[in-house]
Formats: C-alpha cells, structure tokens, sequence
C-alpha cells in the first residue's frame, strides 16, 4: 500500500478526534456527525458552523439551496452542500459533508442533520435540481416544506429532453421571470407553442415550482441556484484522489474563513444603509419611479397609475400588484414613488435581511477558525471506530 494511500484510510479513523476538536477548541457550537455502515465503514459527514445556522434562522432570506458536486476520487465521490443566500445576494455554505455515494439514502441522512440544526423555528423554502436525487429526499425529510426547482437546471433538462429548446432559451426565461400572472400566461403559452413536444411536461411540472409570478413569498425572488453556486466554487471544485477526509475538511474550512474575512472587511465599507446588491436595485426602480401617480385608497392601500396601468399597493402585506416586491422583499417603483409622497422613510419598506448593519453583524461577530493540528488534538473521553469505506 502505497504511503498516500495509508494517509487516507487512517484519516477516516482519525474523524470522531478530528470532530471533536472542532466543536470542543477551534469552531465552538458547531454540529458534526458520521455515519458508518454495520462493519463501522464511513459512508458520508456533515458538518454546520453553530453561528452559520443562527445567523440564517435569524437574518437571512429562508431560502435554502441543496445542492451535490462530485468528487474526483475512488473513495469520496459526492459533496453535499446546503447553501443560504446574505443580504448581499451571494451564497454561504450552511452545512457540508462528504460521502462516499450520491443517492436517496445518503441525502435522507444529511438531510436528517439539517433538520436538526433547524429546530423547527422558522418555515424554509428549498431549492433543487429537477434531474437528481435531492428532491425526493427533501419531501421526504421536510414533508410540509416548499420545494422549488433550480431554473437553469431545468432549461438544461429541457434541451436534454428536446433539442430545439435550445432555440427558445431567450422565451423560457423570460417566462421563469415574469412578474404577473398575466405576462406569465402570454410567455408561457407562447412557450408550449414553439415547443409542442414538451408542453406537457412543461405544465406537469407545477408552475409554483419554477415560475416567479407563481412562486409562494417564502422563495422570494431566487430563481437558480447556478449562480450561486458559483459563489462557493472554491469549496465545491476539490480533487479528492488520494486526499486524506481531514484535508477535505481543512480545505473546506479554509473557503470559509476566506469568505468570512473577505465579506467582514468589504461590509466595513458599506456604510450605513443598504447592502450594494439591495441599493443598485434601488436606484434603478427610483430612476422609474417618477412616472408613477399615487391615490391613498384606504388606510394601507393606494392606487398607483403608470402612464395606462394601473397597480394596487397594500402595505400591511407589503405586496403590490406589479409582483416585484413581494418576489425580492425591494420596494418596486409604486412603492417608492408613494412612500415619498408619505414623506416616510423608504428603508422601512426593506426586508430586514438587506440592511448594511445586518450583514456586518453577521460577518463581523464571529469568526471562522482553523482546524488545530494533530499534534494539539484533545482526545475525546469515548472513541469511536471509522473505518475506510470499501471501493
């Protein structure tokens, strides 16, 4: 056996110490576990940073990405990811893992864990890929929840089950992003139009699923998680031949302490006010805004006229009939031209999550730290045997 090699399978032994340590010394609160199979051969880990998970059950949008990357080695083939969304708009790994296989059960048991962390305090929306596993596992594991498809994914399985889909990429996303139901029927049936073969599949699907103007408000206005992903490409794009699962887990650490130092020290220059992702979007419907003629209808409610269009505005649900500021929680143009008309203060009209001080607390309080090496390991009062998982 090659020395590399030997590395490797005593690293999985090496596992319950490893875990230990980053709870009890390096990254208090946080939540780890293994499962073993009856002969105590690994088959898959997670792992949450304690002050990740509070920060999104209390500050960030209750959008939850899950996502896998594959892993290039012959023990380690998947990497499972559960991805939250700042108020920046980029992503942050809530929780990972590592296994040794891509399917039903192990999703089931990361999942489990992921539940855990959740504690049942708030209602999440999930976020999927239509063509792999993760679904079903999701129904499975959070029954009550909403679960939405990534839209890109879904155009790729699309082209995947009909060619000339790729002729109408321009048509299938401007039917996802539309905001009414109005301009969704007119795309959408344009859409089953240039496609007949897939008008079906394309309606079975469940519109809530994958269409803005039918999403829930718990999704708000995250349509794919591709983009996202991207965000986390340093984590998710590992080379796992020959590599010890502690070097994994290293590595993994160290994509998120990067990314904590780097949003801590970006958010001390933001402000007061409002994230950069929030205030460009708010620039541009205020360029929008001054064409709109606003008329208090009662108490909470205004009409708002646009040249020939007319939009109704309630703010007690903080919905408004253009659909744009339900689907992002950003005040759409009718909102800001009527509350300053109201003479209030337009950051009122702001999901929480989006406020400069938000994000600051978030990556600013607590830090990510290094895992310790072996040589100042605690051992832990009770060990538990890993061994490698059989290729």
């Amino acid at each position: 056996m090659s020395s590399s090699k030997q590395v490797q399978e005593e690293s999985f032994n090496n596992l319950p110490v490893y875990f230990h340590n980053l709870k009890k010394k390096t990254n208090r609160y946080s939540i780890t576990d293994l499962k073993t199979n009856v002969n105590n051969r690994f088959e898959c880990c997670f792992v949450t940073l304690g002050h990740t998970m509070h920060v999104f059950l209390t500050m960030m949008l209750p959008v939850i990405l899950v996502v896998s990357a594959p892993l290039r080695g012959n023990t380690l083939t998947t990497m499972f990811l559960a991805l939250g969304i700042d108020s920046n708009n980029e992503s942050l790994p809530l929780a990972y893992g590592f296994g040794i296989c891509n399917d039903s059960r192990s999703w089931n048991w990361f999942l489990k864990r992921l539940r855990n962390c959740l504690s049942g305090v708030r209602d999440v929306a999930f976020i999927c890929n239509i063509s792999d596993v993760t679904a079903s596992a999701i129904s499975n594991v959070f029954p009550t929840s909403y679960i939405g498809y990534c839209c890109h994914n879904m155009f790729i399985t699309l082209v995947g089950r009909c060619r000339d889909a790729i002729n109408y990429e321009h048509l299938y996303w401007q039917t996802c992003k539309a905001y009414t139901m109005g301009e969704f029927e007119e795309k959408f049936v344009a859409l089953q139009n240039a496609i007949p073969s897939q008008a079906h599949w394309l309606d079975s699907i469940g519109h809530e699923k994958w269409a803005r103007s039918c999403l829930p408000n718990l999704r708000f206005n995250v349509l794919t998680a591709y983009t996202y992903i991207a965000d986390s490409s340093s984590l998710i794009f590992m080379d796992a031949e020959d590599v010890p699962i502690t070097s994994l887990l290293d590595a993994a650490l160290s994509s998120l302490m990067i990314v904590y130092n780097q949003r801590r020290q970006y958010g001390d220059d933001f402000g007061d006010g409002l994230t950069p992702y929030a205030n460009t979007n708010l620039q541009r419907r205020q360029n929008k805004a001054g064409r709109c003629r606003t008329k208090r209808i009662h108490d909470l409610t205004y009409e708002v006229t646009e040249q020939r269009n007319v939009f109704n505005l309630n703010y007690r649900t903080h919905i408004c009939s253009c659909g744009k500021w339900r689907a992002s929680g950003i005040p759409c143009r009718h909102v800001i031209a009527t509350t300053k008309q109201k003479g209030k203060n337009i950051m009122d009209d702001f999901q929480l999550c989006y406020l400069s001080a938000v994000y600051r607390g978030f990556y600013g309080v607590d830090m990510v730290y290094p895992s310790l090496p072996p040589t100042d390991w605690e051992m832990p009062n009770e060990m538990i045997v890993v061994l490698p998982p059989t290729i």
